[in-house]
């Protein structure tokens, strides 16, 4: 069994500075969090995810779509594209850290570029098109 010697986590960054960021450890925290979202009509559709095993883990970094009646406009682009990392534990079949954002920082770019030369797509793949999923 892993020892993750800290809770879980959820964060999200909307773009650069304090709009629309919000992060928790707390689970009762996120599933207000979740509430509100619900409320505005968030819809996520999965896009591409790659995979990495660790001891009774994995850790993902994926590519999605994010709507709903609040978000700012042009974040994500025309597609409203948000990216991200995260883990799995394995044994207890939960998400223990989910990190999302819309806008991407130069750091962000290096790994998504990395995920996407090493997660190879179908040619005349396009966003929408069923999920990309790999193993790293």
């Amino acid at each position: 069994m892993p020892n993750f010697k800290t809770p879980g986590l959820y964060g999200l960054s909307e773009g650069k500075g304090e709009y629309g960021s919000f992060y928790t450890h707390d689970r009762d925290e996120l599933l207000r969090y979740f509430e509100k979202r619900h409320e505005h009509g968030e819809k996520l559709r999965l896009l591409e995810v790659a995979v990495s095993e660790r001891k009774n883990a994995v850790d993902i970094a994926y590519t999605l779509t994010r709507r709903a009646d609040d978000l700012k406009p042009g974040l994500g682009g025309p597609d409203r594209i948000a990216f991200g990392k995260g883990a799995i534990d394995c044994e207890k079949q939960r998400i223990f850290v989910w990190n999302m954002a819309m806008e991407m920082t130069e750091q962000d770019e290096q790994a998504y570029l990395a995920i996407n030369e090493s997660c190879k797509k179908p040619d005349a793949w396009k966003p929408g098109d069923a999920v990309v999923a790999c193993l790293q």
